[in-house]
């Protein structure tokens, strides 16, 4: 996952505490797509691969915002299946401490089928 930072205001908290507290929400945010993936059924029988790479916001309040799909090597079934993992990561925010700006990563979703 790559992150792009907004410009970061005053807020009182140092640069390398706004660091950390984005580390810790990207860690928690890998740990739940990791615990949520699956494979699309329909995608799996097809014996579908490929590869979605989705933009993710991130709020200053570590909360999931807009989620899109940038590229798709695959079909819509697989498209489909990354957003319903990032869907149900974003049911809970990812951390508690709060940070002057939000963020976005990219976050890419790989489906292989293994033999």
């Amino acid at each position: 996952m790559e992150a792009a930072q907004a410009p970061v205001e005053d807020t009182g908290i140092g640069e390398s505490a706004e660091n950390a507290i984005r580390a810790e929400w990207l860690t928690e945010l890998r740990r739940r797509i990791e615990a949520s993936k699956y494979y699309p059924r329909m995608a799996r029988s097809s014996h579908m691969t490929g590869m979605v790479l989705l933009q993710v916001e991130i709020t200053a309040a570590a909360e999931i915002g807009a989620v899109n799909v940038l590229h798709n090597t695959g079909s819509q079934l697989l498209a489909d299946g990354a957003l319903a993992i990032l869907r149900q990561a974003a049911e809970q925010p990812l951390g508690t401490q709060p940070l002057p700006n939000g963020f976005i990563v990219e976050v890419p979703i790989h489906y292989e089928l293994r033999k």
